[in-house]
């Protein structure tokens, strides 16, 4: 995304403009977790949108761009979950996998319930995803995805 704008002749700037600007700076302030210093996110496959993860790898960060319809998937993360939460709002979100098979390293398909559309931002919300030590993913052999 570029952000590409101006002042005006006289100096000042069109508010439409400022008001872009203001909105980028309170996303960014709320947010600042999942973007100020983070590093790429997970591969493709494991998410269904745009991640980024904590410099000590121990945060996850989901971005979702609209409202999510029901559960939201994440798959692939070896690690065990500490806390779920909407990032800016402190609301604790509940998980559940299903399937996998522990027993070879496979973990199942982490389900994560929906935001309420009250905790929901209008621009981007962004799920916070506290793991139990560094970022252990899983990439199956032969398929979409390949182990670490």
């Amino acid at each position: 995304m570029t952000i590409d704008f101006g002042p005006k002749e006289d100096g000042t700037f069109p508010k439409e403009q400022l008001a872009i600007l203001r909105g980028l700076a309170r996303w960014n302030q709320k947010h600042a977790k999942a973007i100020f210093p983070t590093g790429r996110g997970l591969p493709f496959g494991h998410y269904d949108g745009m991640t980024t993860v904590s410099h000590d790898q121990t945060k996850l960060y989901l971005f979702c761009f609209s409202k999510p319809v029901g559960a939201i998937p994440l798959a692939g993360i070896r690690n065990k979950i500490k806390s779920i939460r909407v990032l800016g709002s402190g609301k604790a979100l509940k998980w559940k996998a299903i399937g996998g098979a522990y027993w070879h390293g496979v973990p199942g398909v982490l389900w994560i319930e929906a935001p309420r559309a009250s905790e929901l931002d209008p621009a981007a919300t962004v799920l916070e995803v506290a793991l139990d030590g560094p970022l252990n993913l899983f990439r199956g052999k032969g398929g979409a995805i390949e182990q670490n």
